[in-house]
């Protein structure tokens, strides 16, 4: 047995397959093209993400001079500091800790005054002086501070002692601890 099919049926059939055959091609070039630029932009994205900058400071030197007063049982000192920036970024705070029982009177950068900040230190006995920067010390760049500072030694123990022969100390900054911001 044959079937007989209208020629006019037939052809109409074979072009609504031939056009919906398209359609799915259409569909499917765009939604790889889709799925295409999508990637590439995830990949752009990442490769485009960069490690923030930080700042990193290398103590290059310190000096400290103690003025000892025998009377008072205070310890006066002037620490300079020379530190570089190892880091990436530009550092614009400089951060020191210091015995937790020193008074800072004042801290100069590259000469000139700078404003300061004391502050307890959550870690040990010691006392953080967040130093601001006149201006943003670029990476590889060196900056000097200078710290002005009394240390009270109400009596002689392990770490500090005052007497009339000499006086024995830790200066409060000698063990410092420097960083940036």
């Amino acid at each position: 047995m044959s079937l007989w099919f209208p020629e006019q049926f037939i052809n109409h059939r074979d072009t609504e397959d031939t056009e919906l055959h398209r359609e799915e091609v259409r569909v499917s070039v765009t939604m790889r093209t889709l799925l295409l630029l999508a990637l590439v932009l995830c990949l752009v994205t990442t490769a485009g993400a960069q490690a923030p900058a930080t700042v990193i400071w290398q103590v290059n030197s310190f000096d400290v001079n103690a003025n000892v007063q025998q009377t008072e049982r205070l310890l006066n000192g002037v620490a300079t500091i020379n530190a570089t920036n190892v880091g990436s970024g530009s550092g614009r705070t400089l951060t020191l800790r210091i015995n937790a029982k020193a008074s800072v009177k004042s801290v100069t950068v590259g000469g000139a005054a700078a404003i300061f900040r004391p502050g307890q230190e959550p870690r040990g006995d010691l006392q953080r002086v967040e130093v601001t920067l006149p201006a943003a010390v670029a990476p590889n760049a060196t900056v000097s501070a200078t710290v002005t500072y009394s240390l009270p030694v109400e009596s002689n123990g392990g770490l500090t002692a005052i007497s009339a022969r000499a006086p024995t100390t830790t200066p409060a900054i000698s063990h410092l601890l420097i960083r940036g911001f």
